[in-house]
C-alpha cells in the first residue's frame, strides 16, 4: 500500500484476453473518505505490465494520451489493440501511475494482470 495526498493506491486483480483489444475500460479511483479522486494536477499516466513483480521483464508500457484517457474526475480509461495484448497467457504483475509537473509518477493501482 502506497499513500500519497490522502490517495492510497490499492491492489486489484485484473484480467485481460490474450490478443483481443482492449476497449473502453474504466478505472475508478477513491480517496481515504470514499469520494471521488480529482486527477486536476495530472499532466499524464502510464500503465505498466511486467513479467514478475520485482525487477521483471517490462511487457507493456501503455501511455497517455494514446492508451489513457480521463473525461471524468475519477475514472481513467484504458484502451488498446489487440496488438499490444498478444502476450502469452499467463499471471504478471501491473502499476498504474499518474503524472504531475517535473515528471513525477504517483502510484494510483497496483496488482496480479491475468491475460486468459
Amino acid at each position: 500500500m502506497d499513500i500519497h495526498n490522502e490517495f492510497i493506491a490499492q491492489e486489484k486483480e485484473l484480467y485481460f484476453y490474450s490478443g483481443k483489444a482492449v476497449l473502453n475500460r474504466r478505472h475508478a479511483f477513491f480517496d481515504i473518505n470514499g469520494d471521488d479522486w480529482s486527477f486536476a494536477l495530472a499532466t499524464g499516466y502510464t500503465f505498466k505490465i511486467w513479467e514478475e513483480r520485482e525487477g521483471g521483464y517490462l511487457m507493456i508500457d501503455w501511455t497517455s494520451p494514446i492508451n489513457l484517457t480521463n473525461n471524468s474526475n475519477n475514472e481513467i480509461i484504458l484502451n488498446a489493440p489487440a496488438s499490444d495484448t498478444s502476450i502469452e497467457r499467463g499471471n504478471y504483475y501491473y502499476e498504474i501511475e499518474y503524472i504531475v509537473d517535473g515528471g513525477y509518477t504517483i502510484l494510483i493501482g497496483y496488482g496480479r494482470a491475468c491475460f486468459i
